[in-house]
């Protein structure tokens, strides 16, 4: 795109023809496995922060 204009109109098109034809979002996992997923990802992420010694 080389102007906002064009990145808004093709966001408006990309927007409009999903929206002929919508499907239901479908949630695949279940919020306990959501969360186990999260605490995972933060543990990881705690660990690298206390290990780099900042």
């Amino acid at each position: 795109h080389r102007s906002t204009a064009e990145l808004e109109a093709d966001i408006a098109a990309f927007i409009k023809a999903h929206n002929e034809n919508p499907k239901p979002y479908k949630w695949v996992k279940s919020a306990d496995e959501i969360l186990a997923s999260v605490k995972r990802f933060c543990q990881k992420t705690m660990s690298r922060t206390s290990d780099s010694g900042d």
